[in-house]
């Protein structure tokens, strides 16, 4: 606060004019994105190169300001004059958060652009940068990662929540396997969560929204299928009211982000005869996910698939199984959690 500050530039069109009687008003140290200054700049003055005047190193790059820049005077045009706390501020992008995240591209390694910055954070082992365009939504001109996946196998992918590793534009991700089908994609622009239902090479493709410029660190795990969370019960109902009343059931918790699998058939050892209903409850009795007939190879048996996005760590939920109507039904309940 309080800083001078001096821009360099070519506002309205005039030659360069070297305005050094600016101030900070506020440096938005919590954010470092742009600080605000009252200096003299106008239209034009956009890329204009902001200095602290201590050393003269540039500290931003004027990107926007207040307008009017004039304002009438009989059938005149003239400079608008603001008191210098008055009036609103000229908006400047820190140079210092690209200059680091240059630097920790290069490991610190440029002498002249570096020297000062904090040691550059390391990227986690199971990642990898990157930076493209003109991909057309990820199908082109991508970065790309092979996995072999044994069927059953989770791998989990996101370019979000590295604070140190930030992504920019729209990173959009897709994951084919050794076909050329897209199995999985990232729909939140962070990542997605694919569990292998065949073992074979899976390629991860890193690429941008549309056709323009992205870039960040994907970071990724891969969990064994024996080592996944699951479960299972045995029922036996009857006179349910497909579902409503009679139930058997099962308490399980979830977190945010995990996905829940769980049927009477298309389930590791998961079996029923008759026509069974399913449903996923949460903490409030809500009906979270439900499958009456699953269909293909499950006919009337059920199955259903449920990704938490409510926030939180072991939620409570209630899994109920039941039958169509008032008929009889039997068999087990199978669950995973990943």
């Amino acid at each position: 606060m309080g800083q001078n500050v001096a821009v360099i530039g070519s506002g309205s069109g005039i030659p360069f004019k070297i305005e050094s009687g600016g101030a900070v008003r506020d440096g938005r140290a919590a954010s470092l994105d742009y600080f605000q200054t009252n200096s003299d700049a106008f239209a034009g003055n956009s890329g204009s190169g902001v200095y602290e005047t201590d050393q003269h190193r540039v500290a931003g790059i004027l990107v926007r300001g207040t307008e009017p820049d004039y304002v009438a005077n009989g059938t005149c045009n003239v400079v608008n004059v603001c008191p210098q706390t008055g009036c609103g501020s000229e908006e400047v992008t820190y140079v210092y958060p690209a200059l680091q995240a240059v630097c920790a591209e290069l490991g610190n390694s440029s002498t002249r652009l570096c020297a000062g910055l904090p040691p550059p954070p390391v990227r986690p082992p199971n990642s990898f940068g990157f930076g493209t365009s003109n991909t057309s939504d990820a199908t082109r001109n991508t970065v790309d990662r092979l996995f072999a996946l044994a069927t059953g196998d989770v791998l989990a992918v996101s370019v979000c929540n590295l604070p140190d590793f930030p992504s920019w534009g729209s990173p959009k991700l897709r994951l084919v396997d050794a076909q050329g089908v897209e199995v999985a994609t990232s729909h939140d622009g962070c990542g997605f969560k694919f569990r292998s239902g065949a073992s074979g090479n899976y390629t991860l493709r890193a690429g941008c929204y549309a056709d323009a410029s992205c870039g960040g660190t994907a970071a990724w795990t891969v969990t064994l299928n024996a080592n996944l969370v699951r479960g299972s019960y045995a029922f036996n109902v009857t006179n349910t009211s497909s579902g409503s009343r009679n139930t058997a059931n099962q308490n399980v918790t979830l977190s945010l982000g995990q996905v829940l699998i769980a049927g009477t058939c298309g389930v590791e050892n998961a079996s029923g005869t008759g026509d069974t209903i399913l449903r996923l409850h949460d903490a409030t009795g809500n009906v979270a996910a439900e499958n009456d007939d699953a269909f293909g190879d499950c006919g009337s048996l059920s199955r259903i698939h449920h990704e938490v996005h409510a926030v939180g760590t072991n939620m409570p939920y209630q899994l109920r199984v039941g039958c169509f109507r008032n008929g009889a039904c039997s068999g087990t309940v199978s669950y995973v959690i990943y």
